[in-house]
C-alpha cells in the first residue's frame, strides 16, 4: 500500500511538472494605409483566460522588413502612467483587439488602433497610432472612447454615456503641433418622463 501511495505521489508531481500548453499566440495582418503603401502586422498576444485575449506587441512589417515594434504597453504607460495596468496589454475578446485602420488625422494616410480594455458598458475605448509618413512609422496618439471622424470639419467626435441619464459629445480638433485639443464639451441628461 506505501508503494502505491508513493507511485500515485511521484505521478502526481511528474504531472505538475509537465510543461503547460502555451497560451501565446501570433496573427498576421495586411493592412493598407493608401494607395501603395501595404504593411504586414504581427501581432503577438496571449489568452488571459477562455474569452479575454492580451494584446502585447505588433511587428510593423514593409516589403519583408522589420520597421518597428509597437510595446502596447507604451500607451497603457502614456495614459495610465503604470504599464502594470492590463499587464501592459490591450484586452479584448477578440485576438486581434478589434484591431482597425483608419485615417484619423485628415493626412491621407490610415492610422491604426485597438481595442484599450474590455468594458461592460457602452463606452469602447481604443488606443491609436498615428502614420508618420517621414518616418515612415505609427506613433502613439491618444485613448478615446467611440471615436467618430468628422473630415468635412476636421474633427474627432466621441460620444460616451457617462451614467444611466448622462451622455457626453466631446468635440477635438488637432493643434499646430500635432496633438488634439478639446474643443467644446456638450452634455445631455435624459430623465424619464414624470
Amino acid at each position: 500500500m506505501k508503494r502505491l501511495v508513493c507511485l500515485l505521489l511521484t505521478l502526481a508531481l511528474c504531472l505538475g511538472c509537465a510543461p503547460a500548453e502555451s497560451k501565446e499566440y501570433t496573427i498576421e495582418k495586411d493592412v493598407t494605409l493608401r494607395e501603395g503603401l501595404t504593411l504586414r502586422l504581427t501581432l503577438h498576444g496571449q489568452a488571459l483566460d477562455e474569452s479575454q485575449f492580451g494584446l502585447s506587441v505588433i511587428d510593423v512589417y514593409k516589403d519583408g522588413a522589420l520597421l518597428q515594434t509597437i510595446e502596447l504597453s507604451e500607451a497603457v504607460q502614456a495614459e495610465w502612467g503604470d504599464a502594470k495596468e492590463n499587464d501592459g496589454n490591450a484586452v479584448s475578446y477578440a485576438q486581434d483587439a478589434e484591431l482597425t485602420v483608419e485615417d484619423v488625422n485628415f493626412d491621407g494616410a490610415g492610422d491604426l488602433s485597438v481595442l484599450a480594455w474590455n468594458t461592460t458598458g457602452a463606452n469602447l475605448p481604443r488606443y491609436y497610432w498615428l502614420w508618420n509618413e517621414e518616418n515612415q512609422r505609427f506613433e502613439y496618439a491618444f485613448c478615446l472612447s467611440n471615436l467618430e471622424v468628422d473630415a468635412e470639419n476636421r474633427q474627432l467626435v466621441t460620444s460616451t454615456r457617462e451614467n444611466a441619464v448622462t451622455y457626453v459629445t466631446e468635440y477635438y480638433e488637432y493643434a499646430a503641433d500635432g496633438s488634439i485639443r478639446l474643443t467644446r464639451r456638450v452634455t445631455d441628461e435624459y430623465f424619464p418622463a414624470e
